[in-house]
């Protein structure tokens, strides 16, 4: 509205300012929005593991990863998560082949993050052992 103001009175720098601010805050609050919903998903997928629906429970996994990686990017802590979690999943169900790209994703994102030699780091590469021949 401010942006409208300023333009009408023929400041448009001012009202070019005041849209990037606005579209800027719409944006971080779209991103809250969405991590909190990833995170409500995340929470529901991991009680139906427990439960022993995993075809649900990857379902709900593959929309908190797309969510994440939207939201927050591809190189990003919480979505490294996520793809941990559908390679543990995808383990737990004898599916190591597809486990693979998963894990070896979540690894590549942690190095980064976290470094080489972190907790986070190293239990991406426990999940990955196993899978090694």
């Amino acid at each position: 509205m401010l942006a409208g103001v300023c333009d009408a009175q023929e400041h448009t720098e001012d009202g070019r300012r005041y849209r990037e601010r606005a579209q800027a805050n719409r944006q971080k609050n779209f991103r809250a929005a969405d991590t909190d919903a990833a995170s409500a998903l995340n929470e529901h997928a991991t009680s139906l593991t427990g439960q022993g629906l995993y075809d649900e429970a990857y379902a709900y996994l593959e929309r908190t990863l797309s969510i994440r990686e939207q939201a927050l990017g591809e190189r990003d802590f919480d979505t490294s998560t996520s793809l941990l979690k559908l390679g543990i999943l995808l383990q737990l169900r004898g599916r190591d082949g597809e486990a693979r790209p998963y894990l070896e994703r979540a690894l590549a994102v942690r190095v980064e993050v976290c470094g080489e030699d972190h907790p986070a780091t190293e239990l991406v590469r426990e999940n990955l052992r196993p899978l090694e021949i």
